[in-house]
C-alpha cells in the first residue's frame, strides 16, 4: 500500500493540471475573441493603411504574389444571388463539438506545460494579485485600441456612441472578469497539488 502512495499522488497530480487547463480554456477563448475583435475593428477603421501594409508584406514574403494578384480577372459586377436551404441550427447541435474541442485544447495545453516544465524547469510562480494587475492592464491596453479606433478610423459607425464606448469598456471588462474566475481557480487548484507532494509549478 504504501507503494502505491507516489503513483497514486501522481496521477492525482496529472489529473488536478489536467482540471486547472480546462478552467483556463475560457481565459484564452476571451482574449482571443476579444483580440479577433480588436483586429478586425483596426482594419476596418484603417483599412487603407492596413491594406497597404499588408500588400506590402506579401509583396515582401512572395514577389510573385503581385504579379499573380496583377493578371487576376476582375471582380465581377454582381454575383450571384445564393439561397437559403432552410437548415436551422441549436445550442444542442453545436454543445457537443464545443466539449469537445474544450477538453482537447486543455489536453493540448496540459501537454505543453509539462514539456515547457521538462526542457526548462519549473518557472516561478507569480502571485494571484500580480496575475489580476496583468490582465487587467491588457484589458485597458484593448479599450484604448477600440476607442482610437472609434475616434480616429475612417469607418462609420451605427447607433449613438455612448452604446459604442459602453461595449469598447464591457468587452474588456469581461475578459477580465473570466480571467479572475479561471486564475483564482487555477490558484486554489495548485494549492491542492502542493498538499499532495512538494514540487514546483506547472
Amino acid at each position: 500500500m504504501t507503494a502505491l502512495k507516489p503513483m497514486l499522488g501522481t496521477l492525482a497530480g496529472i489529473w488536478l493540471d489536467y482540471l486547472r487547463w480546462t478552467q483556463l480554456v475560457p481565459m484564452v477563448t476571451a482574449w482571443t475573441f476579444l483580440a479577433l475583435m480588436t483586429g478586425a475593428m483596426v482594419l476596418v477603421g484603417f483599412q487603407e493603411a492596413s491594406f497597404a501594409l499588408i500588400e506590402r508584406a506579401l509583396t515582401w514574403w512572395d514577389p510573385a504574389w503581385a504579379a499573380a494578384d496583377a493578371d487576376a480577372d476582375p471582380a465581377p459586377d454582381s454575383a450571384p444571388e445564393q439561397t437559403s436551404d432552410g437548415l436551422h441550427f441549436s445550442d444542442e447541435d453545436f454543445m457537443p463539438y464545443v466539449l469537445t474541442a474544450w477538453g482537447i485544447v486543455a489536453l493540448v495545453g496540459q501537454a505543453l506545460g509539462a514539456l515547457r516544465a521538462a526542457l526548462f524547469g519549473h518557472r516561478e510562480r507569480r502571485p494571484l494579485r500580480r496575475q489580476l494587475w496583468l490582465a487587467a492592464a491588457v484589458g485597458l491596453g484593448f479599450a484604448v485600441a477600440l476607442v482610437l479606433c472609434y475616434l480616429f478610423g475612417q469607418a462609420p459607425y451605427q447607433g449613438p456612441a455612448v452604446f459604442w464606448f459602453a461595449m469598447f469598456a464591457g468587452a474588456p471588462l469581461m475578459a477580465w472578469l473570466v480571467s479572475a474566475y479561471s486564475l483564482s481557480v487555477n490558484a486554489l487548484l495548485l494549492r491542492f497539488k502542493d498538499m499532495l507532494h512538494d514540487e514546483g509549478p506547472v
